[in-house]
C-alpha cells in the first residue's frame, strides 16, 4: 500500500470518528430544539413551522446516518465513508444555510446584518474544522452553500440585489476554505513526514541486525531469535535445533585470490544457505567464514538430514573461480532442558571442531 494510500485511509478513518461524535451531538441538539420549537408553536403559534421541519430533519438524519456509518466502517469500506461524510458535510452546510435564509425572513428585513447569517457563519467557520477532506469536496460545499444563499435571497427578497451585502458570506467562506487547504496540507506533510521517519528508522533497524556483505541476519539478532526460541521450548516444549557451519579452509581463497574473490564466496556460500534451508529456518552469519541455521519446530533427526543437504549442495556447487571445490563442516544440535542459549551454541561449537579434527566436508551431531 502507498504512503498516499495509507494517509486517505487514516483520513477517512479520523473523519469517522469526529464525525461519529458530531452526529450523537447534533441528534441531540435537533431534538432539543425541535421539542422548543414545538412549545413556541403550541403556545405561542409565533415561529414558522419551517424551522421545526428543519430541526426534525437534522435529528432524523443524524441518528440515520449514525447507525449507518459503524456499519460501512466495520465492513471496511472507506470509499463509501469517505462519500457519505461528504454528503454529511453538505446536507449539514444548507440546513444551517437555511436557517440564515429563514432568520433572515423572520425578522422582514430585507437586507443582511450579522445576525441573520449567524448559523451561514457558524457552519463555514465548523466545516474547516471538522471536515478533513481534499480542496474539491470543499469548494463543492462552500460553492453550493452561497449559491444556495444568493438564489433565495435574490428572487425572494423585495430589495433589490447588492453584492456588497453578501460580502461578509463570500469572506468568510473563502477564509473557510483556505483554512481546510492549510490544515490538510500540514496533515498531509505531517503525515508524510513521519512515515519517512518510520521508514528511516525501519532501515536503521534492519541495517542493525543485518551482515553488510551478505544480507544474511547477524549474531545480534540471532541471540535475540535463540532467547525466544528458549522461552517458547521452556513455556511450551516446542523443540529446536541449530546448525553451525565452517567453510572449510577459506584462509587459502583470501591467499590464492584476495579478500574479494574470498567476499563473493562467502556471498554466494550465503545463497546456498538461503536456498536449501527450510523457508521458516533462520540463516545468519555468525562471524568471518561462519554462519548458522535454527531451526523451528525441528528436532535432531530432521535438523541432521537438513545440515546433510546443505553439505551436498555445497560441494556440488561451482564458486566462481575458484579452481578447486569448496566445502563446509557442520555441527548440528538439538537443544535440552534447563540449559542456556550460551551452552547450546557451545555445544554446537564442539561438534563444529570435531568436524574439523576428523576429515572436513562432513556433518557432526548429537547421537540420534
Amino acid at each position: 500500500m502507498s504512503n498516499h494510500q495509507k494517509y486517505l485511509e487514516a483520513r477517512t478513518a479520523s473523519n469517522y470518528f469526529r464525525y461519529n461524535s458530531i452526529l450523537l451531538l447534533f441528534a441531540f441538539l435537533g431534538t432539543l430544539f425541535a421539542a422548543r420549537n414545538i412549545y413556541y408553536l403550541l403556545r405561542y403559534e409565533e415561529v414558522y413551522p419551517v424551522y421545526l421541519l428543519i430541526y426534525v430533519a437534522v435529528t432524523l438524519f443524524s441518528i440515520g446516518f449514525r447507525i449507518a456509518m459503524p456499519i460501512t466502517f466495520k465492513a471496511g469500506r472507506y470509499r463509501f465513508i469517505d462519500h457519505m461524510i461528504f454528503c454529511i458535510s453538505l446536507i449539514y452546510f444548507l440546513l444551517l444555510v437555511g436557517l440564515s435564509l429563514l432568520d433572515f425572513f423572520d425578522t422582514q428585513i430585507y437586507d443582511l446584518n450579522a445576525f441573520n447569517y449567524t448559523a451561514y457563519i457558524f457552519a463555514s467557520m465548523m466545516l474547516g474544522f471538522i471536515y478533513r477532506a481534499g480542496h474539491i469536496p470543499h469548494l463543492i460545499i462552500h460553492s453550493a452553500g452561497f449559491l444556495l444563499f444568493v438564489i433565495v435571497y435574490t428572487t425572494t427578497a423585495d430589495a433589490y440585489f447588492r453584492i456588497f451585502a453578501l460580502l461578509p458570506l463570500l469572506a468568510f467562506s473563502t477564509a473557510s476554505v483556505y483554512f481546510a487547504f492549510s490544515r490538510e496540507d500540514m496533515h498531509y506533510t505531517l503525515f508524510a513526514a513521519k512515515q519517512d521517519l518510520e521508514e528511516s528508522n525501519r532501515k536503521l533497524k534492519e541495517l542493525s541486525i543485518r551482515d553488510p556483505l551478505t544480507g544474511l541476519y547477524n549474531r545480534r539478532y540471532l541471540i535475540d531469535f535463540l532467547i525466544h526460541q528458549m522461552a517458547i521450548f521452556k513455556r511450551m516444549d516446542f523443540p529446536f535445533s541449530i546448525i553451525l557451519g565452517d567453510i572449510d579452509f577459506f584462509k587459502r581463497v583470501n591467499d590464492t585470490y584476495g579478500h574479494d574473490m574470498g567476499d563473493q564466496v562467502l556471498v554466494s556460500f550465503a545463497r546456498q544457505l538461503l536456498s536449501t534451508s527450510r523457508e521458516s529456518d533462520l540463516v545468519v552469519r555468525y562471524g568471518g567464514e561462519e554462519f548458522m541455521i535454527v531451526l523451528p519446530a525441528a528436532k535432531l533427526q530432521e535438523a541432521s538430514d537438513t545440515a546433510e543437504r546443505i553439505r551436498t549442495s555445497i560441494e556440488n556447487h561451482q564458486f566462481s573461480q575458484i579452481s578447486w571445490k569448496i566445502t563446509a563442516s557442520f555441527g548440528v544440535t538439538e537443544v535440552r532442558h534447563g540449559e542456556t542459549v550460551e551452552q547450546l551454541i557451545k555445544r554446537a561449537d564442539i561438534f563444529l571442531y570435531t568436524a574439523k579434527q576428523k576429515s572436513r566436508n562432513i556433518c557432526i551431531c548429537d547421537i540420534l
